[in-house]
């Protein structure tokens, strides 16, 4: 008997402490007890993110978005041209997205502008074309060193951020065509593309299926046009759609990590010549800022 009285109540004893436990524990927000208001320690983790992440309409069409990461020594940059996924357009963007890749008019071929990124402590820069519902996506994604990890303060995100903006806006272009290399060279890479979409069979399946499904309608269009397309295309097309996508494209600009980005400039004067066009900037530290503290350094030093 007096074995069974306490083996009650050391269960009841153990059970208090675990409805203690829970009960002031898993609470969103201290002070609150209210079973309505309080969802658990997953929305306090959903407010903590939701507070690292900053969206800014920058124009009708630009949208920029900066979700603030500490503690990588790597962050990215996402420049993604939104666009309708038409029939007629879609081989055409894929080819851009490519021939953009290769070449600017500050750096003329890829090679330079491979050199370029390798400078920036080994910064990448990579292309995709992406389906999501009714849009095609071109999409611009680099990867570069954090900021306060580089020697002597250099702007490495300055830097990334103005060879992204030469490679959309001020393409290698001369007397009104792209470099006839590049084309060639982006048609072999939207071939090998589709190509590749064939050697795999679970891809090649849905796209096969979503054709049938959606016989006439954009989600039954490949993100990556259709090959008898693509020896059909010429210079003027491509130039054609580089000014279309500027000119009626949604701009969404993503920046992941610590990089205290502030797009200061973005302006579409009038689209003219059907081209609008977009500067980004990075504040940079004002340099009595950095003089002074190091005026109280060495002045405590002294001391």
């Amino acid at each position: 008997f007096f074995f069974f009285l306490f083996f009650c109540f050391c269960l009841f004893f153990f059970s208090f402490i675990l409805f203690l436990f829970f009960f002031f524990f898993f609470q969103a927000e201290d002070g609150i007890r209210d079973a309505q208001e309080s969802r658990g320690l997953g929305d306090v983790y959903k407010r903590q993110v939701l507070n690292m992440i900053s969206k800014t309409s920058l124009s009708k069409a630009i949208n920029y978005t900066n979700i603030n990461l500490n503690g990588f020594k790597t962050g990215g940059i996402c420049i993604a041209l939104v666009m309708p996924l038409k029939k007629e357009d879609a081989t055409l963007n894929a080819v851009l997205a490519h021939v953009l890749r290769r070449s600017c008019k500050k750096y003329p071929n890829l090679s330079t502008l491979n050199k370029k990124l390798s400078n920036l402590y080994g910064a990448e820069l990579s292309v995709d074309i992406l389906k999501i519902g009714y849009n095609q996506i071109i999409l611009f994604n680099a990867i570069c060193i954090n900021q306060k990890y580089a020697l002597e303060d250099e702007n490495v995100t300055g830097e990334i951020i103005s060879v992204i903006k030469n490679i959309l806006f001020e393409p290698n272009v001369t007397e009104g065509l792209f470099n006839k290399e590049d084309i060639t060279q982006a048609k072999r890479q939207v071939l090998e593309e589709i190509d590749a979409g064939y050697n795999n069979k679970q891809s090649y399946a849905k796209e096969q299926c979503l054709k049938v499904i959606y016989k006439d309608e954009p989600l039954g269009i490949p993100k990556y046009g259709f090959r008898e397309d693509i020896e059909n295309i010429k210079n003027e097309d491509v130039l054609n759609a580089w000014t279309k996508a500027l000119s009626s494209a949604n701009i969404e600009i993503l920046s992941v990590g610590d990089y205290n980005l502030s797009l200061i400039h973005i302006s579409e004067p009038t689209r003219l010549l059907s081209i609008s066009y977009a500067v980004f900037c990075l504040k940079k530290k004002k340099k009595k800022q950095k003089q002074n503290k190091r005026k109280k350094k060495q002045t405590k030093t002294k001391k």
